[in-house]
């Protein structure tokens, strides 16, 4: 077998990579099986037939040899390229269970995008299954939105479904909080119903979404103003429960500050610090590693930094 071009490995792990975003329906599935002599080859049959050409670059890098590399590099590479087949395969089955899930319990629903970890290939032991459903005959007579978790075949699915209308207001609602969570899954999430809608939809609301949030000036010095009475409190606290929750609610008022004040969008629970980081790593760092390491006096000092960065304090004067 001839070696492959380095542009082809880069090409094989790119194909890989952009598949699971872009992957609509999949045929009926059986177990993948590989064995210690032999590289797992991938069931390309499972695949919607525009997605095979990713496992036939993928296969001949995980099969092929190349001279000029010494084997151990060889052989890492080769493990990588079937641990990331095994890792895509699991993504397909985990989408091909959604769709028995739709069947089940939501056969109305026009659009459906599966978000969250399972779009994203990096589920956990108890991750849950994110899912988007839009359509006019799924739900309830008079009802516009269903929030809802089920179990089915042993998974855990987080459903959010909405009539087109609902959709459409609710989307607008989440963009008045500064968090478009329901928008967040159309754009990042795995079509595999409906992809025809999905599209129109994704480019309508992409350009409303990249926008970034747009807040008053009276509600940045709102914020300014709470942050300036918790950065005080937090060094005149001394007992250490205090301390702890002072800091926790001056970092949530701080980190969605620094994001506001960039027009970038919030997030809540463990979105907000992944939010802080797509901001900028380096400040997210100089912000947090006193709230990590115990330091809540240093911490205060990094809060007031970024609350001088948006403007500084406010106190005497200001009008709720």
């Amino acid at each position: 077998m001839h070696p492959v071009h380095p542009q082809g490995r880069r090409l094989a792990s790119a194909a890989l990579t952009s598949a699971g975003s872009v992957t609509r329906r999949l045929l009926p599935s059986t177990p993948a099986s590989s064995s210690p002599s032999q590289p797992w080859q991938p069931p390309a049959s499972r695949l919607h037939p525009q997605r095979t050409h990713c496992y036939h670059w993928c296969t001949m890098l995980a099969t092929t040899s190349e001279p000029r590399l010494h084997p151990r590099t060889l052989e890492r590479r080769k493990a990588s390229t079937n641990g990331m087949l095994r890792s895509y395969d699991r993504q397909m089955q985990q989408i091909d269970l959604v769709e028995r899930f739709l069947v089940d319990r939501f056969p109305g629903a026009a659009v459906a995008v599966v978000a969250g970890s399972t779009a994203r290939g990096n589920r956990t032991r108890t991750s849950d299954i994110d899912l988007l459903l839009i359509g006019d005959h799924m739900l309830a007579a008079h009802a516009s939105s269903l929030a809802a978790t089920f179990a089915f075949e042993g998974e855990t699915f987080e459903v959010f479904a909405y009539s087109s209308d609902g959709f459409e207001q609710w989307a607008r609602k989440c963009l008045g909080d500064y968090r478009p969570v329901i928008l967040n899954m159309l754009l990042e999430g795995i079509p595999v119903r409906g992809a025809a809608e999905v599209a129109p939809l994704r480019a309508e609301w992409r350009t409303i979404y990249d926008e970034g949030p747009v807040v008053s000036p009276h509600e940045m010095e709102l914020r300014r103003y709470a942050i300036t009475d918790l950065i005080d409190d937090l060094r005149d606290a001394t007992d250490p429960l205090e301390q702890r929750v002072v800091a926790f609610a001056l970092f949530e008022r701080i980190a969605e500050l620094m994001l506001l004040s960039e027009r970038r969008w919030i997030g809540a629970g463990k979105y907000l610090p992944r939010r802080l980081r797509g901001l900028s790593g380096a400040r997210a760092d100089a912000l947090t590693h006193p709230l990590v390491d115990g330091d809540v006096l240093a911490f205060a000092d990094r809060a007031e930094e970024e609350l001088d960065r948006a403007g500084g304090r406010v106190q005497a004067g200001f009008v709720r």
